[in-house]
């Protein structure tokens, strides 16, 4: 179950069922948490890009669809952001910890056209808090082994 709280002017708080934080929208961002390191989010962004587009595509017919290449996906920098990239076109926006934070996890932040409605936007998070659950309960233990090394420093072998 996905709770979304208002939380301020233009934001919401994206919760999961034992009320922890899953995730914020911002004006017409959608930011996901909990990502142990590069390699986590890489891995999620295609499932969770596919989501976010089939949702746009029910919600805005005219919806250019568009579907990842398959070569693996990629961090690339446009001078002020870091993204996911699959070549082509940045995906999402990853967030990295401040220095000194306590929770050291990476976010992927997904950007939402301009015309998209506060109901769109909360739907839209719900599918994607849903599409990455499915991920997670799909990914192999050794995938998440190694992201977790990753993210503590340790070089996976």
């Amino acid at each position: 179950m996905v709770t979304v709280i208002a939380d301020g002017t233009n934001g919401h708080r994206i919760e999961g069922a034992n009320g922890a934080l899953l995730g914020l929208i911002r004006g017409k961002t959608i930011r996901l948490t909990g990502f142990s390191g590069d390699a986590d989010a890489l891995r999620a962004t295609t499932p969770l890009w596919r989501a976010l587009d089939a949702m746009l595509g029910r919600a805005y017919p005219g919806w250019p669809r568009y579907e990842p290449g398959t070569a693996p996906l990629r961090l690339v920098h446009d001078g002020a952001h870091e993204w996911t990239s699959d070549g082509t076109r940045p995906l999402a926006r990853v967030l990295r910890p401040a220095p000194g934070a306590t929770d050291r996890t990476l976010s992927l932040e997904f950007l939402l056209p301009s015309y998209a409605t506060d109901g769109v936007l909360i739907t839209a998070a719900s599918a994607l808090v849903h599409a990455l659950e499915r991920w997670r309960d799909a990914e192999p233990p050794t995938a998440r082994a190694e992201a977790t090394l990753e993210a503590a420093g340790a070089a996976p072998r």
